[in-house]
């Protein structure tokens, strides 16, 4: 089942379970409305996916930054894009605490 027709098939379902529920029996009402529920939770999602590697970290600016560069594509395809980017380049240390550039620590309590 392609993922868009998900849509109009769990709407035909809505309608067809509430005009079951005021002109059917309960029992035909109730199997369509299960019916219903089994193909929306079951379905394909409409919503992308990104396949990433678990635990992958992606920066969000950068994920902006390619949807800007490259409009019409989805955050999905900005996610995996970014990711593999980051895969394929070494990554770059983020500088010690001490260093100048990381800027002051933070202060606490019992300073």
């Amino acid at each position: 089942m392609s993922k868009w027709i998900l849509v109009p098939v769990v709407l035909i379902g809505v309608v067809v379970t509430a005009y079951g529920c005021l002109h059917w029996s309960p029992l035909l009402a109730g199997l369509a409305g299960w019916a219903t529920l089994w193909v929306a939770t079951t379905g394909p999602s409409v919503f992308g996916r990104a396949r990433i590697a678990p635990g992958t970290m992606v920066d969000p600016a950068e994920v902006r930054r390619y949807r800007k560069e490259h409009p019409g594509s989805t955050i999905s395809d900005a996610v995996v894009a970014v990711a593999a980017s980051r895969s394929s380049s070494p990554e770059q240390p983020s500088p010690a605490p001490s260093s100048p550039e990381a800027g002051p620590l933070p202060r606490t309590q019992a300073d």
